[in-house]
């Protein structure tokens, strides 16, 4: 692994920890390294609020690059490492409101992609549009008005999410509008794996989840849309109310809800290697699993939300978390236990 502060290589860095997350705005990460308070260098890399640049490698490839936001120094009879932590440059929107600059806040006429152009424009960080999404970023919003006090993440996810578009960020730093990949292939058949573990909370699912909007002047027609979820044979129905879009979104709504039920359902698996297929191995791709030992009687494909690699002198270690596809795709689910 490599590891560069300012562009310059660092070396004595330990117990390095990165976490990739598909639906995040940012990547995090966080790693200990020798501090040496006579060092100039040192001094200078390592300063707190300044914010340095930090770039993560593996074999060649980049993990993130991202800015130091915490740094730990401690101080007694023996000499201590620091510890640093941060995430991806695009992890400032978290944290930041929309700047005065590209005031008035309020946007008619505009596309997602040239409202999110015009707001990231002062933090100089590129805007990313996946082909899959372009039709949907590029089309036209009538009107848009942000809040004062809301952070850039919140606002620009408020209008992605209305497209039914994923708010990410790529490796090198840009922000991302993109949606899951969810039905490609599986790169590989982790069956064989030691460490899995599968979570399921059926607390929060429902046999069928209905969505109904009342009529308005604003918002035009009533609607009303009910899916049923195969996994669930229990009488558990689920009733809300649409508080934003048209008639024609009930549908869609009741889809995202049902996708976000999904979410209990959690496989976990713990790899002693940071690639598969002599690749890191990221979010956004598609795994297999069969072991009885976890009610998975069939081989069924897991959606990979979340990778977490962790290294240090003597391992490295990969933690997927994964979830049924269908969280991302909004169809129907599969009953993966039957």
């Amino acid at each position: 692994m490599i590891l560069k502060i300012n562009n310059r290589e660092f070396d004595y860095f330990n117990a390095v920890s990165v976490s990739m997350s598909y639906d995040k705005i940012a990547s995090t990460f966080n790693f200990v390294a020798h501090f040496d308070p006579d060092n100039p260098s040192h001094r200078s890399l390592f300063q707190p609020l300044k914010y340095s640049t930090v770039e993560i490698l593996h074999e060649g490839e980049t993990l993130l690059i991202g800015r130091k936001v915490t740094t730990s120094f401690t101080s007694n009879s023996t000499p201590q490492l620091a510890q640093i932590g941060g995430y991806s440059l695009t992890g400032v929107f978290e944290d930041s409101n929309i700047p005065l600059s590209v005031y008035p806040i309020q946007s008619d006429g505009l596309t997602l992609r040239q409202i999110a152009e015009k707001i990231l424009k002062p933090f100089d960080i590129a805007v990313v549009v996946d082909s899959i999404v372009a039709d949907d970023v590029d089309s036209v919003l009538e009107s848009s008005d942000a809040s004062t006090t809301g952070t850039v993440k919140s606002y620009l996810t408020s209008l992605a999410t209305q497209k039914n578009v994923i708010l990410s960020h790529t490796k090198s730093g840009a922000l991302l509008f993109t949606r899951a990949k969810a039905n490609q292939a599986p790169i590989a058949d982790l069956s064989e794996a030691v460490d899995k573990k599968l979570s399921v909370s059926g607390q929060g699912i429902h046999s069928s989840i209905a969505v109904f909007k009342d009529a308005n002047i604003v918002g035009g027609n009533a609607g009303e849309n009910e899916l049923d979820n195969p996994l669930v044979t229990s009488f558990r129905p689920s009733v809300s109310v649409q508080s934003s879009g048209d008639d024609n979104d009930t549908e869609l709504t009741a889809k995202l809800r049902r996708a976000a039920e999904l979410k209990s359902i959690k496989l976990t698996i713990k790899l002693d290697s940071w690639m598969i297929n002599g690749k890191v191995i990221r979010p956004n791709r598609i795994i297999s699993v069969k072991d009885k030992s976890l009610h998975l009687y069939k081989r069924t494909n897991w959606f990979i939300e979340a990778v977490t690699l962790s290294g240090n002198e003597k391992e490295q270690t990969a933690t997927l978390k994964c979830v049924l596809p269908e969280v991302y795709t909004n169809q129907t689910p599969s009953n993966p236990f039957s």
